[in-house]
């Protein structure tokens, strides 16, 4: 394809998810056959789900998709394969002509049947992975095993082709897309298959990873704006591959995640990190929160904002009966608690200011807190700051040079209370942590923590889009 007509299919998809992508979509399937049949899709963020359609189980199934969806119909070993789209609403039927076969009955058009007519054309099936096994695979061969690939993919893209005056349909554009990257997962597969087992590390050849490394550009150049399902897995398996050399160890989703914001740039960027978290929430990591934090700083696609909000920050979160009865000591020198500080705020976002008297860089945001605390005064926020100064004397001093210390303002004093800092950081009541700061932390309506590492005042644009967000909920 030539170039022009390249990048006019990246601005237009582009366009299309800028317009589209703010939220889910309903998309409907129906049947009228009497036998049952599976209908397999993979959603978002690419979790499996099998649906029983037909004979005694329902015969119409919506489901919520932001992006383009591969949608495969199980009948007997063989099996259906459509594209469907966000807003999409098809009924599928079997095929007169071949009985293994499903069809639309609700879409008559050549193009929407495209995917099924490769999947029954031997030899041009869209299986992702053609069977080879890395380790087997000689130097000299993989010349030959990428060619073969390429050419199964041109091959696809001709019947694809076929259909000129689809060129300018959104449905066309993404197949396009869709086609390109089977190739692309083809000669990644070795590290999707890595991210499941970590001890396929060690058989993936040096010489492999170097000969992907040669087709970076082309990676890049395939890797647009966020499309369809194997769009989504091919950007995991590249995120893989640029991380390779630092995985196999511990620190796995901190290395996965670091790639994402390093190597990725929008809604690829913001895709991966959302995924990311999902798939490692349930690992119950130190920094799992801490990366939370970055994510919310980073991203700039609301729909993936949106996710993590309502799926992956804790709902049933709880503060240890320790730490709400932590002492703290207010500028007037009154004794309170950190429970009767929520009970104070209940209903309003707080921005907390972790801080002390000897630290530059936390002396040298205060001006920045300030102008944050007049910007949302009347607003559904408090300020409050908290020292972790050793001596109550240096605290009070600091108080009065920096901050005027009117009654719309709050200061506590910790003093020596490193669990309860801790705690803060990374919601884990015996967490032993390096406590670095400044910090800041967001809490919502409820006293739970948002993020323990929300963004930093004097970054005065990304710090009022964050806490904009959250004002918004």
């Amino acid at each position: 394809m030539k170039s022009f007509e390249r990048l006019f299919i990246t601005i237009f998809i582009f366009f299309f998810m800028q317009q589209n992508c703010s939220g889910q979509f309903k998309t409907t399937i129906t049947t009228d056959t009497n036998k049952t049949y599976i209908y397999l899709y993979e959603d978002d963020f690419l979790d499996s789900h099998s649906i029983p359609i037909g004979k005694y189980n329902r015969e119409k199934y919506d489901f919520q998709i932001t992006f383009p969806t591969l949608l495969r119909i199980l009948n007997g070993g063989k099996q259906s394969l459509f594209m469907l789209l966000p807003k999409d609403s098809v009924a599928f039927a079997i095929s007169l002509e071949n009985k293994s076969r499903y069809k639309s009955i609700s879409r008559r058009d050549s193009l929407f049947d495209t995917f099924n007519e490769l999947e029954f054309t031997f030899g041009l099936e869209l299986a992702y992975n053609s069977g080879y096994e890395i380790s087997n695979v000689h130097k000299s061969d993989f010349k030959t095993l990428r060619e073969s690939i390429l050419q199964k993919m041109n091959k696809q893209l001709a019947v694809l082709n076929k259909f000129n005056m689809d060129k300018d349909s959104l449905r066309w554009k993404f197949m396009y897309q869709e086609i390109n990257n089977f190739s692309l997962i083809e000669l990644l597969e070795p590290y999707m298959a890595a991210s499941n087992n970590k001890s396929y590390l060690k058989q993936i050849p040096l010489w492999y990873a170097d000969s992907l490394r040669a087709f970076k550009k082309k990676l890049n150049d395939e890797l647009y704006e966020v499309g369809g399902t194997y769009h989504k897995k091919a950007i995991v398996a590249y995120n893989q591959f640029l991380s390779i050399d630092s995985l196999g160890s511990k620190n796995d989703f901190q290395v996965l995640f670091n790639s994402a914001i390093r190597n990725f740039k929008g809604s690829h960027r913001d895709f991966l990190m959302a995924y990311l978290l999902k798939t490692y929430k349930t690992e119950n990591l130190s920094d799992f929160y801490d990366k939370i934090g970055v994510f919310y700083q980073v991203c700039q696609d609301n729909y993936f904002i949106k996710y993590v909000k309502d799926k992956l920050d804790d709902n049933d979160f709880k503060y240890p009966e320790k730490i709400l009865h932590t002492e703290l000591t207010t500028s007037e020198e009154v004794k309170t608690t950190w429970e009767q500080i929520l009970s104070k705020h209940k209903g309003k976002l707080v921005y907390i200011e972790l801080w002390a008297s000897w630290c530059p860089p936390c002396i040298f945001e205060i001006p920045c807190v300030k102008n944050l605390k007049k910007l949302y005064l009347g607003a559904n926020i408090d300020f409050i700051s908290i020292s972790i100064d050793d001596k109550k004397k240096a605290w009070d001093k600091a108080i009065k040079k920096h901050y005027s210390n009117l009654p719309e303002e709050e200061h506590y004093w910790l003093s020596k209370s490193k669990k309860f800092t801790q705690f803060l950081l990374t919601r884990r009541e015996n967490e032993n942590v390096p406590i670095w700061i400044p910090k800041y932390i967001l809490l919502d309506e409820k006293g739970n923590i948002i993020t323990s590492n929300a963004v930093r005042p004097c970054f005065d644009k990304e710090v009022k889009r964050q806490i904009e967000i959250f004002l918004q909920k």
